[in-house]
């Protein structure tokens, strides 16, 4: 992530809000009034907006051609508006729209304006500046030069994406870097969306209903109120909030953050911390290089980590089934002192065993090293209650702990 869209993310979800109250300005009721009549599936107005009209079942295709931030927000209109604008003004969107029945589909692609003329002539520099603050994006001295009341706008000429042998190899340089363009689409929110496909871009996918997935190389993500969530990328930090569906999550550096999820949560991070709270199904986790925190699940539970510490807190399931495991890490348990009964099965090989909780102790081998030295290759079985849900706490170089959380601190998940 660049040192100038880092921020960006952090301002994107507090902005949703503004993006869908803005939006509503944004289609005038002509155009609405036109997409209702039948006219042009696709209507253009002279500050580079697009509306396009959408039918259920055609699935959608959003991208930008180089970089940048794309954000898709689900809302409960039934046609779909898009934008892009770059740090020199307003950029263009390129719309393709497929009438064949087996591929019914809309593309949505951010591109660089044809011609700077087109930028600079339409008066439109105090609505760029409005939404640039609705959007948190920082404002250019030399893209915002000051607004003339006088200049007239109704009779400018729509924003045109280039033609293909207009569209240049390399991207132009703003300020003599890459130039990153922000698309921002507004879509139903049953919406079908096609695998969405970045090398360095930020994405955010807010209210859309159905599931989502994301292909990206160095790119952080963020999904809120999804259906389901698939993401993989090669770097960058992906966080994920209120999904109805599966959360399946892999990236191979880069930070995993999951909170309120209604099924099943996968995550898998060679090299980033993993966090995830209040998940209603089952979890599966690993990583190679990063802690590992759970609380609040109410399913099934496994987590293992080859360097860090693995922690557990949260309710335990009658008959749960939960597995811990760290080869250089501690292994931590919290859970409520009135738990329903379980069974714990707790390893370490060079560290100590500690619990709370009174266990019938089944079974217990603990062998000595050198006089002095650590206990080595310890294990403890023992059951709590009807001992029917199952516990195994393992590491191999650290201490494992079973213990019972303090009053009152246990999350509130939804």
């Amino acid at each position: 992530m660049t040192r100038r869209t880092g921020p960006l993310l952090s301002f994107l979800l507090t902005a949703a809000v503004g993006l869908l109250a803005l939006s509503q300005a944004d289609v005038t009721a002509q155009e609405a009034s036109k997409l209702e009549q039948g006219s042009p599936e696709v209507v253009r107005d002279a500050s580079g907006m697009v509306t396009v009209k959408y039918e259920r079942g055609v699935k959608i295709s959003v991208g930008n051609r180089t970089t940048g931030p794309i954000v898709v927000v689900g809302w409960d209109r039934d046609f779909i508006e898009a934008s892009a604008i770059s740090d020199r003004g307003v950029e263009a969107v390129r719309v393709q729209v497929s009438h064949d029945p087996s591929v019914a589909k809309i593309l949505l692609k951010a591109d660089y304006a044809e011609s700077e003329g087109n930028r600079v002539s339409l008066g439109i520099r105090q609505r760029l500046r409005e939404r640039r603050q609705a959007l948190g994006l920082a404002e250019g001295a030399e893209t915002q030069p000051p607004v003339k009341a006088d200049v007239p706008t109704p009779s400018a000429p729509p924003i045109q994406p280039p033609s293909t042998a207009q569209w240049p190899d390399l991207p132009p340089l703003f300020n003599s870097r890459p130039g990153e363009i922000f698309l921002e689409v507004k879509v139903p929110r049953y919406t079908e969306i096609e695998t969405i496909t970045v090398n360095r871009s930020e994405v955010l996918v807010f209210g859309v209903e159905t599931a989502i997935t994301i292909n990206g190389a160095r790119s952080a993500i963020k999904l809120r109120r999804v259906g389901a969530a698939e993401v993989k990328t090669s770097g960058g930090d992906v966080e994920v909030e209120d999904v109805s569906g599966l959360v399946d999550v892999i990236t191979t550096s880069g930070a995993i953050v999951v909170k309120n999820s209604r099924s099943d949560v996968r995550a898998l991070s060679l090299n980033g911390r993993i966090e995830i709270q209040c998940a209603r199904g089952r979890v599966d986790v690993s990583n190679t290089d990063g802690p590992i925190t759970l609380s609040g699940v109410f399913g099934d539970a496994s987590a293992t980590s080859t360097n860090s510490h693995v922690r557990f807190s949260g309710p335990i399931r009658a008959e749960g089934r939960y597995y811990l495991k760290s080869m250089s890490g501690a292994v931590e348990m919290e859970a409520p002192a009135n738990s329903p009964g379980f069974t714990a099965t707790l390893f370490s090989y060079h560290g100590g065993i500690e619990t709370d909780f009174s266990l019938k102790t089944r079974q217990s081998n603990t062998k000595q090293g050198n006089a002095g030295a650590s206990p080595v290759n310890r294990r403890l079985i023992g059951r709590y209650g009807n001992g029917q849900a199952q516990i195994t706490l393992d590491s191999f170089d650290g201490t494992v702990r079973l213990s019972k959380m303090d009053a009152g601190a246990s999350k509130d998940c939804k």
